[in-house]
């Protein structure tokens, strides 16, 4: 085989496992990939509850939409992050149950909002 043509062939694969990489890393899908899909407010207080919706680019079946993986955030009155936690399907996420200190999504999360 060629230098030439070896070189290229190595430097494809290179790229390709390195974008296979960078595509299935959270943190990076977390930076760019990451579309708000409900917003909860509280009734007792200024907290809120956000599901985002983690784009993926296999997910395009019609219909598919709440089966997406993504991640709740519960935001301060002041809008800082509270807490976050990564969930496989945002659907799950139909209601947030509210108390004055603490709210609650069934088996998603129940936080206390002094944490």
């Amino acid at each position: 085989m060629k230098p030439r043509k070896l070189i290229l062939i190595v430097s494809i694969t290179t790229l390709t496992v390195g974008l296979i990489t960078l595509a299935t890393n959270k943190h990076v899908q977390k930076a760019c990939c990451l579309s708000r899909y409900k917003t909860f407010d509280s009734p007792h207080s200024g907290h809120s509850v956000e599901v985002y919706k983690l784009y993926t680019p296999f997910s395009i079946m019609p219909g598919s939409t709440g089966d997406s993986p993504g991640y709740v955030r519960l935001f301060s009155p002041s809008g800082e992050l509270i807490n976050e936690t990564y969930i496989e399907m945002v659907q799950l996420v139909e209601t947030v149950e509210w108390s004055t200190d603490q709210m609650s999504i069934k088996f998603v999360a129940d936080w206390d909002f002094n944490e």
